[in-house]
């Protein structure tokens, strides 16, 4: 069964900031009780949670994790006895809801042993109604179902903390009535996502590059693969107009690209409009 490892963290009480806490916290502990030789007190592979205690008050759970390297724990040797070894955890903090709540397991007079096992279900088992929290931005409310942990910020977010392989489904209520539907002018300049101006310069500069002899010689193709509103394709028409009536012709133009039946026949007749 997965254990949680309490840990008397009073030094980690003092500690300014949640990583200088956090470090204090997941280690290093000594496994080992007195001058046994071997590991007594706790089974690092067996540790699910770090608990830090101080003064009978939980000040953070921490999830043993792996690290980078794939490691939950690493062994750090003690330098005064090359055959005993220090626990440092790698771990993220989880079950914020119990921080500043009363520990279900405390330290008794005259035992000295940092260290606490007891299964993980003590910190997982049951429910906490809704509270409010107040923050620097505001007043928040969590609730507690089990492992799942809803909190909802004062700016209206929602956020869940929830075990592995917890299926979380979410339902947005459904409208009581529809929309308006917006006006064709409307939709598209929802469309446009692309501003204007950095539309009307790339275009300008693609002609440019081209040249006016080129526009001249005919086979000239306009193609808009990604043609959404539909932006580029109607600058470039609007630019060859203009170009078109400096120069005094009209060449042959090809579109290609979706809705291509559509536009071609439009196209032509603005151009041959163009220069009569």
């Amino acid at each position: 069964m997965p254990k949680a490892l309490f840990v008397s963290a009073k030094a980690a009480q003092q500690a300014r900031g949640e990583r200088a806490q956090d470090e204090l916290i997941l280690g290093e502990w000594s496994p080992f009780h007195a001058r046994s030789r071997r590991p007594t007190l706790f089974d690092p592979d067996e540790v699910e949670y770090v608990v830090g205690v101080a003064q009978g008050v939980i000040l953070a759970v921490h999830k043993v994790v792996a690290d980078a390297e794939g490691e939950p724990w690493r062994a750090v040797t003690d330098s005064g006895d090359p055959d005993r070894w220090r626990v440092r955890f790698s771990g993220v903090r989880t079950l914020r809801h119990l921080e500043g709540t009363p520990s279900p397991v405390r330290w008794g007079r005259g035992q000295g042993t940092p260290v606490k096992v007891a299964d993980a279900s003590l910190l997982t088992d049951g429910d906490a109604a809704v509270e409010r929290i107040d923050g620097h931005s505001g007043t928040a409310r969590r609730a507690v179902l089990d492992q799942v942990v809803v909190t909802s910020g004062p700016d209206g977010e929602v956020t869940v903390d929830a075990p592995p392989g917890t299926t979380v489904t979410v339902r947005t209520a459904a409208t009581t009535s529809a929309p308006p539907s917006p006006s064709r002018a409307t939709r598209a300049s929802e469309r446009y996502y692309t501003p204007q101006l950095l539309v009307e310069q790339t275009v300008a500069a693609v002609l440019d590059a081209m040249g006016d002899e080129v526009l001249l010689q005919g086979g000239v193709s306009l193609c808009e693969p990604a043609l959404g509103s539909g932006a580029f394709l109607g600058e470039a028409i609007k630019q060859l107009e203009q170009r078109y009536r400096e120069l005094g012709e009209a060449p042959e133009i090809v579109v290609t690209g979706p809705l291509v039946a559509k536009i071609t026949e439009r196209i032509r007749e603005r151009l041959e409009e163009a220069v009569a």
